[in-house]
């Protein structure tokens, strides 16, 4: 007798990058910094009007004069704390595209580490090469900036990579207006929906103009007091990231993120296990994109375990250390 087996029509499809290391991760493992988009909270307040620079120099001569304007969608949410009002501003695809384009490709120290990190290879090395270090620890700042070091594939017009957003993406980002004893002017912060996108259920509880009442990535209002918050989600932070990959990583997210979504309730507790890969693989760059704080998207800033190794000794003073 011929047995004759069906084809698993629920097989995992085929994904070029699925065995290859993430574009966005150091050799330590941990998603890097240098890989990814911020949005900073001065930007988004001058995309939404809040600052207008008038052209006029300062009596002191520390830079031109600006004109700041209400929040967009300004509404009153004082406490006891400092917070005086909140206000929500939509950023899109094309904002968040504009605002990458602008970045210098070496503004960042950690930039220069271009053969230690593995986000910053060129499409052409090595990844298996062995860990030289392209420039000296303490050499002077080249110039131009960009001599003598190879093409960032993150930032600059040697970007290689993508960001990944849809046309139509769009993000409802929360602004606070805190006031401090100290400070003369006032203080403002984005607010990181992961937090309330993981812990929370409900849906929020404030509404915006032209936001759906029940968009999970719209945050409450912070509950964090003032001062910095030692460990977790900080709820407040001056910048949001998000998840720079390749085009082959972009097109194999969106196809594990399809078979996903095609499994029907019965199928899908006996492939826990491939969702759980393809999670842990493509999980930064699937759907909802959303813009979040360094900590909850777990960014680091290289993290070799030699290199943080041998700064510790070198803060405790130890006789081993290398210069």
């Amino acid at each position: 007798m011929i047995t004759v087996h069906k084809p698993n029509k629920w097989l995992m499809p085929a994904l070029v990058t699925f065995d290859q290391p993430p574009s966005w991760c150091n050799r330590g493992g941990q998603l890097d910094r240098s890989a990814c988009v911020e949005v900073r909270v001065s930007e988004v307040r001058r995309l939404a009007g809040c600052v207008i620079h008038h052209g006029r120099a300062r009596p002191d001569g520390r830079g031109p004069t600006q004109l700041v304007t209400p929040l967009p969608d300004e509404r009153r949410a004082r406490n006891r704390h400092g917070r005086l009002a909140t206000g929500v501003w939509t950023i899109s695809a094309r904002d968040v595209d504009l605002l990458h384009a602008r970045r210098k490709p070496r503004i960042l120290a950690g930039d220069w580490r271009t053969r230690r990190a593995a986000v910053m290879y060129p499409p052409y090395c090595d990844p298996h090469a062995a860990f030289p270090h392209r420039l000296p620890h303490n050499a002077p700042a080249a110039r131009p900036m960009d001599a003598a070091l190879d093409g960032n594939p993150n930032k600059g017009a040697t970007r290689t990579k993508m960001i990944g957003l849809h046309l139509d993406w769009s993000q409802p980002l929360r602004i606070e207006k805190w006031i401090f004893e100290h400070r003369i002017r006032p203080a403002y912060y984005l607010i990181c929906p992961a937090t309330f996108m993981l812990h929370n259920s409900r849906p929020p509880p404030t509404r915006a103009r032209g936001v759906p009442v029940n968009d999970p990535r719209l945050p409450p209002l912070s509950s964090c007091s003032a001062g910095r918050k030692a460990t977790g989600c900080p709820q407040r932070t001056l910048k949001l990231l998000l998840v720079q990959c390749t085009a082959a990583e972009d097109r194999d997210a969106m196809l594990a993120q399809l078979w996903i979504d095609s499994l029907p309730d019965r199928v899908r507790a006996s492939q826990r296990d491939t969702i759980q890969r393809l999670m842990q693989r493509y999980g930064p760059i699937m759907e909802p994109r959303t813009l979040v704080c360094a900590r909850c998207l777990g960014a680091r800033y290289g993290n070799h375990p030699e290199t943080v190794r041998q700064g510790w000794r070198r803060r405790m003073g130890k006789p081993d250390a290398r210069p």
